[in-house]
Order: C-alpha cells, then structure tokens, then sequence
C-alpha cells in the first residue's frame, strides 16, 4: 500500500479455479480493474477479519461486473444420471444447485452489499481505513450498471441456452429480484475474454445477450451453444454496422463457433489487430505505474485524475486501438533524426462503429532538440509541448471533442524492424518513458491559448501546420 494508489496487494484467488479466472479477466480488463476477494467489514466485530463479498469483481466506468467461481465434482453414478419425470437427472439437479444456485446466491448478496453499503467495502480481510476500496462512492452508486456471472466447473455436460428438455441448458437464469444471471463454464469464460478482449466489448455482448434473453430469443431454440452465440456476435460487423446479435434480421443465423478461424474475414480482422498491442502496452504502462502509486507519464498527482485518464484510453474498442497503434507506428516511420511533427485523428466523426468520438493525437519531441535540458527539464518541456498540442487540435478540429495528446521521445531503430515486432519495437520506446495529457471539450482557457503561443514561437511548431481530414472507415472485419 502507498499514499498515492490507494491500492493494497492484490488477492490472485484462493482456490485454483478462482486464480485461473483472475489470471483470465486480468488480461483482459487490466489488473487495474480486475479485483479477487474483497471484503465487507460484517465480521470485525465477532472474528475480527471481514467476509468476502464474491470471488471476484470487475470495476470500470461505472460498470461493476460481480463474478462467482464454483468447481463442483458432477455425479457420475449412472443412476443418479436416469432422467426424471421433467427431463433432466438427480445428478444435474444436484449439480446445478451447488455450482450455479449458489452462485446466484453469494452474486445476489454481494450486489445486495455493493448498493447499500459501498462505503464499507475493502481489498483485504483486515478492512482497515486504509484499504478501502476506492472505485465505488456516493458520487457514482446510483450509476452503477451491474452484471453478474456464475462461472460454473465441474461439469462433463456443455452448457447450454434454449428452451429444450434436459439436462445442460441453462436458459433465464434470475436471481431473486429478476436479474439476469450469465452462466460460463471455464472454458467459455476463456473463450470470451480472448475474442472480447476490450471492456466494452466484453459489457457489448452481455448487454446484447441480456436484451435478446427479454425479447424471448432462446425460447425459439432447442440448445444453443454459447460459444455459437459468441461467433454469431463476432461475424455481425458489417459496412454498416458494428458487432452485435441481429436476431431480428430476416437472414440471422447462428454461427459455429467450430468454423470461426476458417471465416476469412476474421482472420483478415485478426491480422490486422496485430498492431493494437502497441496501444495495450501503453495502457499497461500507465496501469503499472497508477498502481505503483506513481504515475510519471500523466503528470498528475490526484488519483481521480489518473484515474479517469486511464478509463478513457481503456474505453477504446480494439478497431479503435488497432487504427490509433497504426498512427503511432506511422508517425514513427515519417519522423527521423531531431525533427518535431505531430498526427491527429478523430475517431468516428459520430460514427457509433467506433467506441470513443475522441481526437487522439501522436507527437514525436525528441530530446536531443532540447540541448542543455537535464532529463526532468525534458520532462517538463514535453508536458509542456503536450499541452500545446492538445489545444492547437482542439481549436483547428473541434473544441467541442475531449482530446488525448502522447508525446514520445523518438529512437534510433533500422526500418524493418516496425514490421517485424511491434512490441520489443515499442518497448524501447515505452521505456523511455512519454507524457499523456487528457483535456475535456470545451475546457480551454486562456493560460492554454497563452501557453500554445509561447510554444509555438519557442520551438517554430504549429505556426503553419494544415489539419489533414481523413474520413474513411476501418472495418473490424473484411474480406
């Protein structure tokens, strides 16, 4: 624990199941988000350490995903496994009671706690003033989005969703307020995560699910698989359109998830989103020094700034990180020796394919232009250049975008090698550390303007400089 991050050492999980899912929504919604094991303070009093509230718990933006993690051993004696009168077995029912109703359960209680007791929530057992859990307050409570998965092991039966008779269908699972309850198996949960490998993308598919479950979409349906289903979302991107479940289409059908990597068309995607490990690596830069409690690259000291810096980079779906990864390499390329230049994109221009309307701008400001700078007055100057940057492209694209400006250092690199390896490439250049302003729309003011000029006159940038309008598309998917 530090002063600044707030942070306690992180639970990894206590049984093998509970580390593997850990490990599993880690890579995806960052360590940053990604929470094992936290505790109410109910116990203090009578064993003098906390409860757990669930076994796991993703926060981001306002979106709280409560996760329950059960390895239950199936029956396997045959009689147990003789269907009864309602179709389904002994060993199913007993089975699903231990690792799915008790999940709903332990899901049901720890939202319970989440909404009426946000204050008195902790990352260990100890529940010291200290460790309070920082990202749930009274500011946000009433706009929480909650989603709850039970993700259940133990099973040699797939799941299911549909209206069948039988055992390993789950469909409209509820808790005891009406709330939708997703059940995953490991492997599913697995699957997701690495096809669904943004948070947006991720809350767009249970939010998609959830909408077709109310409309009665699975009642059409004898067994669906939910890996079916996750192809059926993935192969939906269209010109027209961005991932979803179009159920109501006169031409839906439900993919196999078996013949996904034989569609060239998310192969194509696939190769292409290559390149956005450049932005990932970014964001674990940032993430790692947040939770350290040292957070260089934004220059801010506030943990709700840094904070909310990190939730609009993380807020970028993967077409977004695969175009703006593209513009940083680009930049790269075109930029040798000392020479200052700067790109800028605007995501989207409205275009709801695209998760953030941001204007995104890259700047290479080497210091070997800054002679007789020592590396912290480099540092400064580049914050400096940042914010310049941030508010010329505000006033020339439009002051009603919020922006994100990065300014790196550039190196000496052979030109193949951007082709070659993006993220042994990247990590030269991530280790040399960059600055990242985030400005809000309409939020200049009269130092920036003032600020830009002096830049502007110091270092001979921005004076003459068009803003280049591109307005083609980039597809998740093409042939």
């Amino acid at each position: 624990m530090n002063k600044f991050s707030k942070f306690s050492d992180k639970n990894v999980g206590f049984t093998e199941t509970e580390r593997k899912l850990s490990e599993i929504c880690s890579k995806t919604f960052l360590k940053l988000w990604t929470w094992t094991s936290l505790y109410n303070d109910e116990g203090i009093k009578k064993n003098g350490k906390g409860n757990e509230i669930c076994d796991l718990l993703v926060y981001f933006s306002n979106t709280v995903i409560i996760f329950s993690d059960k390895h239950v051993t199936y029956t396997e004696d045959s009689a147990k496994n003789i269907p009864e009168d309602d179709g389904t077995s002994v060993a199913w029912k007993r089975w699903k009671r231990r690792a799915i109703h008790s999940s709903v359960k332990q899901i049901e209680g720890a939202e319970s706690w989440i909404r009426t007791h946000y204050d008195r929530i902790y990352f260990t057992e100890k529940c010291h003033e200290s460790e309070r859990f920082p990202f749930i307050h009274s500011e946000n409570i009433s706009k929480l989005k909650i989603f709850r998965i039970a993700v259940a092991n133990g099973s040699p039966l797939p799941l299911f969703l549909g209206a069948g008779i039988g055992d390993a269908i789950n469909t409209g699972v509820r808790d005891r307020h009406d709330n939708y309850v997703h059940v995953f198996d490991g492997q599913t949960i697995e699957a997701l995560t690495q096809e669904l490998s943004t948070v947006n993308e991720f809350v767009k598919y249970l939010e998609e699910k959830e909408r077709i479950e109310k409309e009665g979409f699975f009642l059409k349906y004898e067994r669906v698989s939910e890996l079916d289903l996750l192809a059926t979302f993935l192969l939906s991107p269209s010109i027209s359109r961005g991932a979803g479940l179009y159920v109501k289409e006169d031409k839906f059908k439900i993919e196999s998830y078996d013949e996904l990597n034989s569609a060239s068309d998310y192969l194509n995607g696939k190769e292409e989103d290559k390149v956005s490990i450049i932005f990932d690596d970014m964001i674990e830069s940032i993430s790692a020094q947040f939770i350290k409690g040292t957070v260089i690259c934004t220059g801010y000291s506030q943990f709700e700034a840094n904070q909310n810096v990190l939730e609009i980079l993380c807020n970028f779906d993967r077409l977004s990180r695969r175009e703006l990864s593209k513009s940083i390499v680009a930049k790269f390329k075109e930029t040798s020796g000392r020479a200052i230049s700067s790109r800028s994109m605007l995501l989207g221009e409205d275009d709801q394919s695209y998760t953030k309307n941001s204007i995104f701008a890259v700047v290479i400001f080497p210091k070997a232009v800054c002679k007789g700078m020592t590396r912290l007055e480099y540092e400064k100057e580049r914050r400096l250049i940042a914010q310049a940057y941030a508010t010329y492209y505000q006033l020339k694209i439009d002051k009603e975008r919020d922006i994100v400006v990065v300014v790196f250092d550039n190196i000496l690199e052979t030109p193949g090698s951007w082709a070659t390896n993006y993220k042994s490439f990247m990590g030269r250049v991530y280790k040399k550390d960059f600055s990242l302003v985030y400005r809000g729309k309409t939020s200049i003011v009269d130092e920036d303007l003032s600020l830009l000029h002096n830049m502007q006159q110091k270092w001979g940038i921005l004076k003459s400089s068009p803003v280049r309008m591109f307005y083609d598309r980039a597809y998740q998917f093409h042939d």
